[in-house]
């Protein structure tokens, strides 16, 4: 696709001077405003932390809710707080001056928010603090009124997670240390000493000024949920039923001696994978042996750990009322005429208080009481395969706004491996969606992972994986053994705690649910509800107090456009709410999808009735999900309504309906004539005008991403460069403008743009040059003489300065703007690149120099001058090939049998040559080497990946994919329409041995102008990165990985290496 330039860049600079000369301090986050009392949702949003002091006792959670009781537990009082954020930690230094802290995902950038609460006067009210940007707070203790210490999310400007305070809180100080992990509580136990622990079972020790990874951590897929330390003792809990300790500050780590009752030993017990540990408190003596307490999901069963009558440890189980997950656990005493009157409390989903008049070693015996929240229970549960595939138009049409209780559980992890499309904390992301969307809770089981590539295609590679993954477990009690015994018997678990009327569930037809986990999902969800109802089956759960229970309706969702019985559509008002059932599903889906993934939002969601012999009423017939089970206002399974709200203005509305119509043409593939560039001023502002900011900013955000996805480049710039101008105060602008920032940035990108003409499209041989997809000639030999491309008017340096200029300006605006989102990769690096290009010095203070420190290079590929062209024949014989250094790519996991590449050039043309030994599991196809065209399908084949960045901005590359079958797949940035003349050919070797499958090798040459507007001289370096991926085995990549690879979970933090021209 040519370009012709349209908006002109010299247009830049003073669009965005006048953009920064309206800006002020950032607007107030719409979840800082403070409520009278207690709303509906807030009356049961989930506690997540406790803190105890004789009979004072606080509890605090979701929606910023803070409950204070001042009889050591007996009755519970709301204290509003000036925030809606979740709060997970509280710390007191005196009975009226404390702290309370949380945060959570930032709608639309995905950034991690934190906040930090103070109190003086004990609670009844609370004062937001915190003036630092910091991401959402795990833990927070303080020494002092002025000392603290908080551990928080890891960000690209603060790896560590710690932060300190001098102050009381309001200014905040990073500590330094690598990123060692993705962390979910902390012990805090000095100034700048820390035990911190989160997913894959990490651990990591502050102290001494350092912050080291503890050798002996669990690891694994289990996450670590909790964690406390008594004297020299330290104590960590979480998934999968375990306790660990540690008598070593943390060094050295084991399973705490003397099982919990859930561990199997006993004939029919529950299991661990029964059992997931939220909550852990360690009290008693100062030395021997410390009492422990657990708890967890599901919530029936507190597990205490104290001494015996013969003074050896072991464990009680005292049973609880409810079900719903309790997440935290803690013990105290009051000071009373009789003496001193031990008690405990424990805190969960769905605002659970119990409640014991028992020291820990005897609350079993005396028993937990239920003094908040007892019988609530959840009106629906939908299980989904994907994050992404939640019903958040469902959850905002019946939870926000008419208060049924609903959870989410998504039993696949797609967060790790080389499979991975989502960052770390994808269960966060989850949860916080989730609430956004008006539910209650949001879950993301750890033990069903897509580690593999391709895996999702083929559901028989997906259950090896997870076979592989559990093979050491052993049969699952009550269903049998392998992965879908044990996915239904999570399933059944989940819908046995969380007691559902309605359970949704994916598609069940292939059509509509082409992804092998979809299918499994589905599949075990069946088995699941027939396991759940059953009172035959699963009778060991009992002891966690989970009862057979029978769902009365069960639905699955269908495609978009397909007859459903129940349909709720992105249009339909929220009454009680204000806005749309949209507006609220698009700004909980966005804490979930990668930012810049136009992946179109469902305008409905339609589900149709499932019949199955363990429901207990009919199917629904009438037009919403709970027709006809009269779930109550205020009962077990819905919270109390709210009033109704005036409807927005008419004029509004269908102003927005008309400015969203462009984004649903372009979804649909419509012609886009309604925002050219030259249109935006004409059409879309007048539209926008009236409409709420943060709903407008959405929408022309969701429309420049759908109109990158179309390659309408002028237009998205046009867009793109309206929020900047006038929406520069949403999230949704932020979230967008680094696309900005990058399409300006990248020479590759600007390249593609500014030829008038486009690059033409030919396959180079020996004999001739032809058109793509004519025969290849028999002797594949590049002549360089064929190989011209003139780049037309290419890199005009005053459009180029024009653009750089804007990057500039659109860093400055989002630092005064969104500051969390100035301090990431995204911002930071097209920042950099346009410094470097620019000859900008860096400013002081600026955090470039934090966050990119990891982008240098630490792999090198040389690429030496070739004496004579290659024969691209497959043979790998060519002098140039003799005398080249090869790279290894690399499978950490040691699944991809990996390959070796090599690269060389002359003054034309670039060489790649590559030997990939054959993996029997995964068979290769017929190589077709008589034809070819552009942008062929490679994923169902064993492929090599080339990313190639010119100026190393880490943002913008040219992508090369080679398959086995002899398929070539260009694009730059995902934009397809680089179609680069090269020549390509793919061969098989045959194997030295009967056992040695062989290699298929690839031989490429291309022209360095198809590359760069100059050839490179010798010293100078372009970044590079290649991933071999065999679908159903692995990948390999080069650079590797780092071996603790926390980071890089997301595709788009894999390490460049660096091609240095040499001689």
């Amino acid at each position: 696709m040519g370009y012709t330039p349209r908006v002109s860049h010299l247009l830049i600079a003073p669009l965005l001077a006048a953009a920064l000369s309206q800006v002020g301090p950032p607007d107030a986050n719409p979840a800082d405003a403070a409520p009278a009392g207690p709303t509906p949702e807030q009356e049961d949003a989930n506690l997540h932390a406790l803190h105890l002091a004789g009979p004072h006792a606080w509890a605090c959670g979701d929606r910023g809710a803070v409950w204070r009781s001042a009889d050591a537990g007996r009755t519970w009082a709301f204290q509003p707080t000036p925030t809606a954020w979740s709060l997970r930690s509280l710390s007191f230094v005196t009975g009226n001056l404390g702290w309370a802290a949380g945060g959570g995902v930032e709608a639309f950038t995905g950034d991690s928010v934190g906040v930090v609460l103070n109190t003086t006067d004990g609670g009844a009210t609370w004062e937001r603090i915190d003036a630092t940007p910091l991401p959402n707070v795990v833990a927070i203790r303080f020494f002092t009124p002025e000392r603290g210490l908080a551990a928080c999310e890891p960000t690209d400007a603060a790896p560590s997670g710690l932060w300190t305070t001098e102050d009381g809180g309001a200014v905040w100080t990073a500590l330094p240390g690598p990123r060692l992990g993705h962390w979910r509580a902390a012990a805090l136990t000095g100034p700048e000493q820390a035990l911190l622990v989160g997913e894959r079972g990490r651990i990591a020790l502050s102290g001494g000024g350092a912050l080291t990874a503890s050798p002996a951590a669990p690891g694994g897929l289990p996450a670590l949920n909790a964690v406390t330390a008594a004297g020299a003792a330290a104590f960590a809990c979480g998934e999968n039923g375990r306790v660990w300790t540690t008598r070593t500050a943390g060094r050295a780590w084991e399973l705490l001696p003397g099982p919990l009752p859930t561990n199997g030993s006993a004939a029919g017990g529950p299991v661990a994978q029964d059992l997931d540990l939220r909550g852990v408190w360690a009290g008693g003596p100062s030395s021997g042996t410390p009492t422990l307490a657990v708890c967890g999901d599901p919530g029936g069963v507190i597990f205490v750990r104290s001494p015996g009558a013969d003074g050896r440890p072991g464990w009680t189980a005292g049973g609880v009322a409810g079900t719903a997950p309790l997440n935290a656990v803690a013990f105290s005493q009051v000071r009373t005429e009789r003496g001193e009157e031990p008690y405990g409390l424990a805190v969960g989903d769905l605002g659970a208080i119990v409640r014991t008049a028992a020291k820990p070693a005897e609350a079993a015996a005396v028993g937990w009481n239920t003094v908040r929240g007892g019988g609530r229970r959840a009106a629906a549960l939908a299980i989904v395969a994907d994050p992404a595939e939640g019903p958040f138009l469902a959850l905002a049409a019946t939870a926000a706004a008419d208060g049924h209780r609903a959870v989410v559980l998504c039993p696949v992890r797609r967060d790790l491996g080389a499979a991975a499309v989502r960052p770390a904390g994808e269960a966060g992301r989850l949860d916080s969606a989730v609430l956004t969307a008006g539910g209650s809770a949001g879950l993301l089981s750890w033990d069903f992972p897509l580690t593999v590539p391709g895996a999702e295609a083929d559901p028989a590679v997906l259950v090896r994986e997870w076979n592989d993954r559990h093979e050491g477990d052993g049969p699952t009690p009550g269903t049998g053994g392998g992965a879908g015994p044990r996915l239904a018997r999570r399933l059944a678990r989940a819908i046995r705690t969380w007691r559902p009327s309605v359970v949704l569930l994916p598609a069940a037809d292939p059509s509509a649910n082409p992804r092998g986990s979809a299918f499994l999902v589905r599949k075990a969800a069946e088995q699941a509800l027939q396991l759940a109802a059953d009172p035959t089956r699963l009778s060991e759960l009992d002891q966690l107090g989970l009862r057979p229970w029978r769902v009365a309706r069960v639905l699955e969702r269908r495609p978009d456009g397909d007859a459903a019985a129940v349909a709720v559509r992105a249009a339909d008002p929220l009454r009680t709410l204000g806005g749309t059932a949209g507006d609220l599903a698009a700004s909980a889906r966005s804490q979930i999808i990668s930012t810049g993934d136009a992946s179109p939002a469902p305008a409905a969601e339609g589900f149709r009735p499932v019949e199955l012999p363990t429901t207990v009423s009919p199917p629904a017939r009438g037009d919403a999900l709970f027709a006809g089970l009269h779930l109550a206002a205020g009962g077990p399974a819905r919270r109390w309504g709210r009033p109704r709200v005036e409807p927005p203005d008419s004029g509004v509305v269908l102003r927005r309906r008309l400015l969203t119509a462009a984004a649903d043409r372009i979804a649909a593939g419509a012609a886009t004539s309604l925002v050219g560039p030259e249109d935006v001023t004409a059409n879309l502002r007048p539209l926008a005008a009236g409409v709420p900011a943060a709903l407008a900013a959405a929408d022309l955000a969701r429309l420049a991403e759908l109109l990158l996805e179309a390659g309408e480049i002028d237009a998205a710039e046009a867009v793109l460069i309206e929020l900047a101008n006038r929406f520069s105060a949403e999230p949704a602008a932020h979230a967008a403008l680094p696309e900005l920032m990058r399409l300006w940035c990248g020479s590759e990108r600007a390249s593609l743009r500014l030829d008038p003409n486009g690059v033409q499209t030919v396959t180079t041989t020996r004999d001739a040059v032809v058109t793509a997809g004519a025969a290849r000639a028999a002797d594949p030999r590049v002549e360089t003489a064929d190989m011209n491309v003139d780049r037309g008017v290419g890199h005009s340096a005053a459009l180029r300065k024009g653009q750089l200029e804007g990057v500039l300006r659109l860093g400055a605006l989002l630092e005064q703007r969104a500051p969390r989102r100035f301090a990431t990769r995204q911002v930071q690096r097209p920042l950099a690149a346009a410094r470097r290009q620019l000859g900008v010095p860096t400013p002081p203070g600026s955090p470039a120099a934090a966050i990119l420190t990891g982008d240098d290079p630490t792999a090198f590929l040389p690429c030496g001058i070739s004496p004579a062209v290659p024969r691209l024949d497959g043979a790998l014989s060519d002098p140039c090939w003799r005398a080249a250094e090869a790279v290894t790519l690399s499978d950490p996991a040691g699944r991809s049998r990996g390959g070796l590449v090599m690269t060389a050039r002359d003054d034309r043309f670039l060489f790649l040559a590559a030997s990939l030994p054959i993996d029997p599991r995964a068979p290769l196809p017929a190589v077709n080497m008589t034809a070819r065209g552009h942008d062929e399908p490679t994923a169902p084949h064993d492929r090599l990946e080339l990313e190639l960045d010119i100026d190393r901005d880490l943002g913008t590359a040219w992508r090369l994919t080679i398959a086995a079958d002899g398929a070539v797949a260009e694009d730059c940035c995902g934009d397809p329409s680089w179609n680069p003349r090269c020549a390509v050919h793919v061969s098989r070797e045959a194997g030295a041995t009967a056992d040695d499958p062989g290699a298929w090798r690839i031989e490429l040459a291309i022209p360095l102008s198809e590359l760069a507007p100059e050839p490179p001289p010798i010293g100078a370096t372009w970044a590079l990165r290649m991933r071999r991926v065999t679908p159903g085995v692995g990948a390999a990549d080069w650079p590797p990985p780092p071996a603790d690879a926390v980071a890089l979970t997301d595709d788009a933090d894999r390490p460049f290496g660096a091609l240095r021209w040499a001689k």
